[in-house]
């Protein structure tokens, strides 16, 4: 008989009568209603990978409607790996019959081991959800390989059962490590039958631990233990007190460590379990300081990493900030939620937080929604199953290190942990991993500032057009939301502004919009200080209906296109400025200070929105403009 779902409130307020499991990370203790609340978050994300699986097959989707009411064609190898690991979860929970799910992993095993495209024992990035067969033309991808390899060997080790076992060994037997090397020491990413090897290698540090630790254990096909020296750590910063090897996307100091335990414990490197840690409450502190531009960030309202955004799948994060895509004020619950055992003192009240505040629209049948913005009022209708699987086995590592014990117990990943000269970490070290998770000395430190320039990248366009994910967004003082974005070509240097939600004062002549509710556009064309009315700097004031004037030279050098919204609560601006009279010369990685301003007459005190406009002794600092072509 079937173990039913219980997702009704009353969870909540049963609360009280909970059992709470061993917490991993005993230094923070939930209250019962976060307790109660992660159990139910747990749930619901196991119903993802239950009810959404093709059970003819196995495959899982990509993602899938957060209403649970219809999903992709197409299956992600890497939700897979997730999916297997969630069936564990559940037998030993008992959140659905131990039949049903031993005979849904069967299916799933049967399938790579028999049926699945492969070369070399690799597996194309992503299915079809009915045939199996490659959807695409995706790579043959060595990460999501990896990861659903890391369900695999987790069912191994859980499911006493000899099919599942013998499945399991030759999925991982039979997988060419050394191929993927392609005659150097660092793994590619891919392979396509079309093109051959990627050229991108897994050579600096991100999620690649796993892959790594995987390909050195395999008893069939491993690869060198130097390998492991041959990835580069020396992406170090320091942000405030915590210094840390970077990589911006949270997601990357996540995944790894879902599966292989890797608390208390060192190389000759890092700890990179406090590496996690200490990206996690940086990035916690980096929000707070992005609160002048997103005011709804806070200490517990956080979270950027990659997800389904409003204009597509966005690879968000910081520090430092990420510029492609930029920043714009969205929120990714699986951010704090694949953190939780690092930090629970902040992921769990963030989550907790997210879901009291946001629960009418961004809490739905599979849990969070993928993302969504405070600031603009945007949720997701969709789950990815990768940020469903990160959430659910963190939430259980953080309860009672379920995973990490089942994961543990394959005989190749301790070895390959010996190979890799791992060992348990001192008290001193410990002391010293609070703040740095560094133990090799480094020069070239970079300390990023709270107060770092933020920057923009202006693409290169013949016929300046902004792609989707180029806009930068600033949340006004006031009502209202605008965006900006910059192209260029060897011309010119084109502004793109947009203007929405705000109630128009258009009262005064050009020569003082500044009076007036308008956008203005600062520009220190040598990025070494703008200086007030210094010749070389430019000031330009934008305003329906059609009024633009530069003030430092009253300059009438550049073309300015200003459109009033319909519903007269917003205006969109085109300029476009030529390089000659800039004074500079284009070129691919120029560097140009700017600042977009929003003047609000109707707020009081605060009427200024800036980008970033710092005002020195001499001089004003101002954000940063980059060309890239």
């Amino acid at each position: 008989m079937l173990i039913q779902f219980k997702f009704a409130l009353c969870l909540f307020l049963a609360a009280s009568c909970v059992a709470m499991p061993q917490l991993a990370n005993a230094a923070y203790s939930p209250t019962k209603n976060q307790h109660a609340f992660l159990q139910e978050l747990s749930l619901r994300s196991f119903r993802f990978f239950w009810e959404q699986a093709n059970p003819e097959n196995g495959l899982i989707p990509d993602q899938a409607d957060a209403d649970g009411k219809g999903h992709s064609k197409v299956a992600s190898i890497a939700a897979v790996g997730f999916g297997l690991t969630a069936y564990c979860i559940a037998d030993e929970r008992q959140w659905e019959s131990h039949e049903a799910l031993k005979q849904r992993t069967l299916t799933t095993l049967r399938f790579f081991a028999n049926e699945a495209e492969t070369e070399h024992g690799f597996f194309y990035h992503f299915l079809d959800m009915k045939t199996g067969k490659r959807a695409w033309d995706c790579e043959l991808s060595s990460v999501d390989t990896a990861l659903l390899l890391a369900g695999v060997l987790t069912a191994r080790e859980h499911f006493e059962n000899k099919e599942i076992k013998e499945l399991a060994t030759r999925i991982y037997n039979r997988i060419d490590w050394k191929w993927m090397q392609n005659g150097k020491k660092t793994l590619t990413m891919g392979w396509k039958p079309e093109k051959g090897f990627l050229s991108a290698r897994w050579s600096h540090y991100n999620e690649l631990m796993l892959i790594y630790i995987l390909a050195m254990g395999s008893p069939t096909h491993p690869i060198e233990p130097d390998a492991w020296d041959a990835w580069s750590r020396n992406k170090i910063i320091k942000y405030g007190k915590y210094t840390f090897i970077e990589c911006p996307p949270l997601f990357t100091h996540q995944y790894s460590h879902a599966w292989i335990d890797f608390e208390n414990k060192r190389d000759d490197y890092a700890n990179y379990w406090a590496n996690s840690r200490l990206a996690t409450l940086a990035q916690q502190q980096f929000s707070v300081d992005l609160a002048k531009r997103f005011p709804l960030y806070t200490k517990y309202m956080w979270g950027l990493t990659a997800a389904a955004g409003e204009n597509g799948y966005m690879v968000w994060g910081g520090p430092p900030e990420t510029v492609s895509p930029p920043v714009d004020g969205s929120i990714v619950p699986c951010a704090p939620g694949g953190s939780i055992p690092f930090a629970p003192e902040t992921c769990i009240p963030t989550l907790y937080n997210m879901y009291k505040k946001h629960k009418a629209k961004a809490w739905k049948r599979y849990g969070f929604v993928d993302s969504f913005n405070p600031h603009t009022k945007w949720y997701a209708d969709k789950v990815l199953g990768i940020d469903v699987g990160i959430t659910l086995l963190m939430i259980e590592n953080q309860n009672d290190r379920f995973v990490w014990n089942v994961f543990q117990k394959n005989l190749e990943i301790k070895q390959a942990m010996s190979l890799a000269n791992f060992r348990k970490i001192t008290p001193s070290e410990k002391r010293h991993n609070r703040t740095n998770s560094i133990f090799f000395k480094k020069a070239g430190l970079r300390d990023l500032s709270q107060s770092q320039r933020p920057i923009a990248q202006a693409h290169w366009s013949e016929d300046h057009i902004v792609g989707k994910r180029d806009w930068q967004t600033m949340v006004l003082n006031g009502e209202g939301i605008s965006q900006f974005a910059f192209t260029w070509n060897t011309e010119e240097l084109v502004f793109h502004a947009k203007l929405t939600g705000m109630k128009l004062r258009n009262k005064y002549p050009a020569t003082q919009l500044f009076n007036d509710d308008c956008i203005e556009l600062f520009i220190d064309p040598q990025n070494n200080g703008l200086r007030w009315q210094n010749k070389e700097d430019w000031q330009i004031g934008f305003a329906p209906p059609n009024r633009s004037y530069e003030w430092f030279r009253k300059r009438k050098s550049f073309s300015a296109s200003i459109i009033t919204g319909k519903d007269k609560r917003g205006f969109t601006v085109r300029c476009a400025i030529k390089w000659k009279d800039l004074g500079i010369k284009p070129r691919k990685g120029l560097k140009l200070g700017v600042s977009p301003v929003v003047n609000q007459t109707s707020v009081k005190d605060a009427g200024k929105t800036e980008w970033h406009f710092k005002e020195n002794a001499k001089s004003v600092e101002l954000g940063i403009l980059r060309l890239i072509k």
